[in-house]
């Protein structure tokens, strides 16, 4: 029916300088985070999407693709 699809979204939450979120994006270099330090985005390299079940179902938002980013390592503020 149609009134049950769902919407699908691009994830524009994704942005230069944001701290590096596993559940939400994919860092294409395996960086190590060592302890008192951080992993900040410096590029997008393509955005994510995700899928909005429709009001009437109810259901948590999914994530279809990861956003692909590059990541560099800084010490924590």
């Amino acid at each position: 029916m149609k009134c049950q699809r769902g919407s699908f979204a691009m994830d524009v939450g994704v942005v230069v300088g944001a701290k590096y979120d596993e559940a939400t994006m994919e860092d294409v270099q395996v960086t190590e985070v060592e302890g008192g330090m951080q992993a900040v985005v410096v590029a997008v390299l393509s955005r994510g999407w995700r899928r909005i079940p429709p009001a009437e179902v109810g259901g948590a938002i999914r994530f279809i693709a990861k956003s692909r980013v590059v990541v560099k390592v800084v010490p924590k503020q």
